[in-house]
This record gives structure tokens, C-alpha cells and sequence, in this order.
């Protein structure tokens, strides 16, 4: 049977801060947990190891930021200058 880390142990696991990883949760970007009870939560330590294994990346280009998925690539008004 696989072991179940409550938050603070996977923070640790995975090397993120606490707060993070509530923060994760909240917006679906970090690894999938399974719901203890009402108010716990628990992170499948398989779970853990294959949302790391997905982050993998051969070199920092390969990366692509999320907020900047789906944008045209034409800076803001704000950061052109123009209509301020």
C-alpha cells in the first residue's frame, strides 16, 4: 500500500513551501491529492513523484509560463506606454 503524506510531509517531499501547495490545490496546477476527511487532505506519495516526473524540462526554454499561454504576444497598454 502506497503512503499518504499530509501536506506539510509533501511540502517537504517535494521541497515547497506549505503555503504553495495549498496554493496548488486551490488552482489545480500541482499534483492530485485524495481528500482525507472534511478538512484533510493527503498526497499519494506516487502522486508526488509523477507531478515532478511531469515537470521535468531539459533546459529553461522549454518552459512556458502560464499566464502567458494564450496571449498574442503584444505587450499591455500599460507596459507600451501608450494611453497612460
Amino acid at each position: 500500500m502506497q503512503r499518504v503524506l499530509r501536506t506539510p510531509e509533501a511540502a517537504i517531499y517535494l521541497g515547497l513551501a506549505v503555503s504553495t501547495l495549498e496554493k496548488f490545490r486551490l488552482t489545480g496546477e500541482g499534483p492530485k491529492f485524495v481528500r482525507i476527511g472534511i478538512r484533510a487532505v493527503g498526497y499519494l506519495t506516487d502522486d508526488l513523484d509523477a507531478w515532478l516526473g511531469s515537470r521535468a524540462r531539459l533546459s529553461t526554454s522549454d518552459w512556458k509560463d502560464r499566464r502567458q499561454e494564450g496571449t498574442s504576444g503584444a505587450p499591455r497598454q500599460e507596459e507600451s506606454g501608450e494611453g497612460v
